[in-house]
């Protein structure tokens, strides 16, 4: 993920200022998308805002919603718990070694993703991929 720009406007609503990072991601979501538009969720004042990009990286626009309920499924926490033979760090990409750095037995996949401000499904896939090289112990479901 690429930093491209960084975007700065003001809520439709209440007028506070919401910053957007423009990544690469973003952009080529946009770009596979049948609109030309993808949405991007900003977390503001309490709120969600929800902001729409073009293919060149444009605010197309901005919504402001009530922040959502959590899901059954995030109710779900995917705990990576860290081997207890630490890997050789020059054998690790520096995303997977800011991962495991995060990994402490007690936060979640998604709260890592969160942390490192990569998608749920990107940390996931980090944190697969440090379990089959036995860098993780293994991933525990809580519900």
């Amino acid at each position: 993920m690429v930093l491209l720009a960084t975007k700065r406007f003001k809520c439709p609503h209440c007028g506070a200022p919401i910053v957007v990072d423009i990544t690469d991601d973003i952009i080529e979501a946009a770009s596979k998308s049948p609109s030309g538009v993808t949405a991007v969720i900003v977390p503001h004042a309490g709120k969600r805002a929800i902001v729409y990009v073009d293919a060149e990286g444009n605010v197309r626009g901005v919504t402001c919603t009530e922040a959502e309920e959590k899901t059954v499924v995030e109710e779900f926490r995917e705990i990576p718990i860290p081997s207890q033979n630490p890997p050789d760090p020059r054998k690790l990409s520096r995303d997977e070694w800011k991962f495991l750095a995060l990994c402490d037995g007690r936060r979640s996949i998604r709260e890592i993703a969160g942390l490192l401000g990569i998608s749920f499904q990107e940390a996931r896939l980090l944190a697969e991929r440090l379990r089959s090289r036995g860098y993780l112990e293994e991933v525990v479901l809580e519900i």
